[in-house]
């Protein structure tokens, strides 16, 4: 506890580095009176003070007394009770020795062991997504997708800029860029995984690092980094939230074009030997969810009498089961009583709580894509290929137990 000084003819004071106790000299009497409790830092030099201040941060630093943020310095000067200028010099002892850097409206951010400020120049990364279309659940991932991108960013000192995938003369742009050498590196979102062979072509051309969100077929996968969801992972995961003392089915889209499309089929035969897998090939490809939910609803409607209840029902995406789930709800078959229902994909906008999914976060893919970019810059100019497989989550919903 601190205590004021004694009155004005107490001017002599002594006091030692290691204790917080100060002896006062009275120059009337020439006694040294009791000991006194006072504000270390009050009187420490101000070389001394930013010194100390600076070594308790690195220890609290080193730790991991702070989350990831250094405390503002308004709260590190009440903490410390020091002037502006001494808690500046303290924390530029902290940047001097790459343990913090300064992130521009966030504050001053903890480094982590490895990570290295200086180990390459800001880059800018070009991100080309699908933001004109009329599918409601592409248009939502693709916002969730940039707002993670975009997090991590900002919070990195990294610039982005962001072009919609339908113009077609932005590719000239990109170009122009990086002859400035302003990009560093582009990410590529296609609109219901149409790529572009043109696009891609000429980014590669241009020996710029190309990162995409989607299981790649194999002539591509030499050429193109990748971060996405592991299709085993999730169909693993199924296999242990399912109610085994029922029969499951997987309900597929008509045409098995796309990777994960077919790597889902793959693994469900693998972790559920004994399922059956219901399509209708006589329908057109669909596109859109809306499309899909129908799909689901007359897939389940055409098949109901293959079905042996109580079943496990598994859609290979959550529009397809959501679609399933309102003709059995329209049924009024016992949910989860008699079927149980699980997604994969992102529910938010369908489930309602109803719905149970394996879910696939736009803002998490966003997030690490930037994340692989900035640690890994100097590798993807150099030609190397990343494969990167995230852990999904499961949602729980009404539709199981």
């Amino acid at each position: 506890m601190n205590r004021l000084f004694p009155p004005y003819e107490y001017i002599h004071i002594l006091y030692c580095r290691h204790i917080k106790l100060t002896r006062i000299f009275n120059v009337k009497t020439g006694f040294l009176d009791n000991f006194y409790l006072v504000d270390y830092n009050n009187i420490m030099p101000f070389k001394e003070k930013y010194k100390h201040i600076a070594a308790d941060l690195e220890n609290r630093v080193k730790s991991a007394r702070f989350r990831n943020y250094l405390p503002s310095q308004p709260e590190l000067m009440k903490y410390y009770n020091s002037a502006k200028r001494t808690i500046s010099r303290a924390v530029a002892v902290l940047k001097n020795k790459n343990l913090i850097i300064h992130e521009k409206g966030l504050g001053n951010r903890i480094l982590k062991k490895n990570e290295n400020p200086g180990k390459h120049p800001p880059v800018t990364i070009a991100l080309f997504i699908a933001l004109d279309f009329d599918c409601p659940f592409m248009y939502f991932f693709s916002f969730e997708y940039i707002r993670g991108l975009t997090r991590y960013c900002t919070r990195n000192n990294i610039a982005i800029e962001i072009y919609d995938i339908a113009k077609a003369d932005l590719l000239e742009i990109v170009m122009r860029n990086f002859k400035n050498r302003r990009t560093g590196a582009v990410v590529y979102v296609p609109y219901v995984y149409n790529f572009n062979r043109s696009f891609i072509k000429k980014i590669k051309k241009m020996k710029l690092p190309l990162i995409t969100i989607v299981d790649l077929p194999a002539r591509y996968r030499q050429l193109i980094s990748t971060v996405d969801y592991s299709n085993r992972e999730i169909m693993y995961a199924l296999s242990k939230k399912i109610n085994h003392r029922f029969r499951t089915y997987l309900l597929t889209l008509p045409v098995q074009k796309y990777v994960w499309q077919r790597e889902r089929i793959k693994f469900f035969k693998k972790f559920f030997p004994a399922g059956k897998i219901i399509n209708n090939l006589n329908t057109a490809e669909l596109t859109g969810t809306n499309f899909e939910i129908r799909y689901g609803y007359d897939l389940i409607k055409t098949n109901l009498e293959k079905i042996s209840f109580p079943a496990n029902i598994i859609g290979i995406n959550t529009a397809i089961a959501f679609g399933a789930m309102n003709f059995l709800k329209k049924k009024k078959i016992p949910i989860p009583g008699q079927v149980q229902i699980f997604g994969i994909g992102n529910s938010d906008r369908l489930q309602q709580d109803l719905l149970s999914a394996m879910e696939m976060p736009g803002y998490k893919l966003g997030h690490h894509t930037a994340k692989i970019i900035n640690e890994n810059l100097a590798d993807l100019k150099n030609g190397k290929i990343f494969h990167i497989r995230l852990h999904s989550r499961f949602n729980k919903g009404l539709s199981s137990e």
